[in-house]
């Protein structure tokens, strides 16, 4: 079997080059939810509410509050629950607190429209980072406004290091006025790669609207990036494989030893026969009437010298050729004899 050795190295480079575009599309983003009652649902961490005792209630959708001022539909909030606080101008902030590692994030809440006989329905929300403050939010609903609006992203961070942040929402008094905070879930953006766990569904027993999508423009980037390096590896791979190969071929190609012997010298110990040369010559015109001696024979062709013992013979001629050569020349001889004869014509 013949044996290929440049396609060794190219099977190589192709191997980097399949490991290298898996790596690459292994690389994904997945959302994840950290929800008001049961947390993280990739880590299972619950967030920590802190400020003024009793500021904040937890609601459930199917225990109805009786005494609390803003009601919201439970069924409409993610997974049926939220908590709420409401802090008045002298007040501390109610504050929610929580962790995660990844690269955005956003804080849905739902909105309350206005109340008659001084229910507090405005929002001034809060959003630190890493100890900085990195958005805010504030509402105070029109007449005009829903009753309840749900599913709103009142604060959100992104473009983050793929690390872990710790994030508290706060929900404050703001240029005298009081602050209400429906806080139903988180929603944040993680690099994950296919060996991890998959992000579930997220069950709910409302609608999520709002909900940004994954980071499809950081998706395409990486797969175009991972297309051109495919293409840059693969033409690389291809031009390896042609020096590789022309240079197997260049070790196949053997040169021919013999020389070609042009003019009438000889090699010492050996034969050769003399080259016709091709150059035309100017057209012999006869001169005297034509006999059998105006041709000369034909040169003989030198025959292999036994004697010598030099290997230097370019042209090896066969036994049977001289053989051959001698009929030939006597053919030859006889049409030259006759077609010197002088035309014969019968006497009128």
């Amino acid at each position: 079997m013949p044996s290929f050795p440049f396609v060794r190295p190219t099977l190589a480079v192709v191997s980097l080059l399949v490991l290298g575009l898996s790596i690459i599309a292994r690389a994904e983003f997945q959302n994840y939810t950290i929800d008001d009652f049961n947390g993280d649902e990739k880590t299972g961490v619950v967030p920590i509410y802190n400020g003024p005792s009793g500021v904040w209630n937890v609601r459930r959708a199917n225990q109805p509050c009786e005494i609390c001022l803003v009601n919201p539909d439970g069924n409409l909030m993610l997974n049926g629950t939220w908590h709420d606080a409401t802090t008045n101008t002298k007040d501390p902030a109610a504050t929610v607190v929580f962790s995660f590692i990844g690269t955005d994030i956003w804080v849905y809440c739902a909105l309350a429209g206005q109340r008659e006989g001084g229910i507090t329905t405005d929002s001034h929300l809060t959003l630190l980072l890493d100890g900085a403050i990195v958005d805010s939010f504030d509402w105070s609903p029109t007449p005009s406004a829903p009753q309840f609006t749900y599913h709103q992203a009142v604060l959100s961070a992104k473009d983050l290091e793929n690390k872990e942040h710790i994030v508290a929402v706060q929900s404050g008094p703001k240029l005298g006025a009081s602050s209400l905070i429906l806080f139903d879930y988180v929603l944040y953006t993680a690099e994950e790669h296919l060996t991890s766990t998959q992000a579930q569904p997220i069950p709910t027993q409302g609608t999520i609207e709002s909900t940004p999508d994954k980071k499809d423009g950081s998706i395409q980037i990486g797969l175009g990036l991972g297309i051109g390096l495919g293409i840059f590896f693969a033409g690389t791979a291809l031009w390896i494989w042609y020096l590789l190969y022309r240079r197997r071929r260049r070790k196949r190609v053997q040169r021919d030893p013999r020389q070609t012997i042009v003019g009438g010298s000889k090699p010492a110990g050996g034969s050769y026969i003399p080259l016709l040369d091709t150059r035309r010559s100017a057209p012999h015109v006869a001169t005297q009437p034509a006999s059998s001696q105006s041709h000369l024979p034909l040169p003989l062709v030198a025959e292999p010298d036994a004697s010598s013992n030099s290997d230097v013979n370019p042209f090896p001629i066969p036994p049977i050729f001289w053989g051959e050569l001698g009929v030939s020349r006597k053919e030859v001889e006889m049409l030259r004899q006759s077609a010197d004869e002088p035309p014969r014509y019968p006497g009128r």
